[in-house]
């Protein structure tokens, strides 16, 4: 499923803008995926996928650690990753590597995983708060998100 949260003016390179914040997430999968618009909407600016995997045994634990762009072991015992990816960077092969050694969890076990709902006028501020910002957004989502990051 797909969320328009927001257009957004950008003053552009050359001329201004309107963008467009969008979050995606996967119920089943409980991944998530934070993205902006650039170029009138004609192209990503970037985006960012959010999840949770719990490998199939100790030996798939390796093959996890060597995909993940950023995130970790959460939980050890239960063999539980986080993981964020940069959705430009070859998304899908590393989904279908990930899928091959481990199940993604359609609730996360990690209350405080980091997030960046942040879109890139707000990131040219002086100074945010962007738990805050990302708390917001989160707000304004349905339930069967906001079940996914376990809140």
């Amino acid at each position: 499923m797909n969320l328009k949260i927001y257009d957004l003016i950008y003053d552009g390179w050359s001329e201004p803008a309107i963008e467009e914040a969008i979050i995606y997430y996967h119920l089943s999968k409980g991944l998530i995926i934070w993205a902006t618009s650039f170029s009138n909407k004609t192209s990503i600016n970037g985006g960012t996928l959010y999840g949770e995997i719990q490998a199939n045994n100790k030996e798939d634990c390796k093959t996890i650690w060597k995909w993940l762009s950023t995130g970790g072991c959460i939980d050890s015992d239960n063999m539980i990753y986080e993981t964020s990816h940069d959705i430009r960077e070859g998304l899908f092969s590393k989904l279908q590597t990930l899928e091959s050694v481990g199940k993604f969890l359609p609730k996360w076990t990690n209350k405080d995983k980091f997030l960046w709902f942040v879109d890139f006028v707000e990131d040219d501020t002086e100074s945010y708060d962007y738990k805050e910002i990302t708390k917001n957004k989160i707000k304004k989502c349905p339930k069967e998100l906001q079940n996914i990051i376990n809140l």
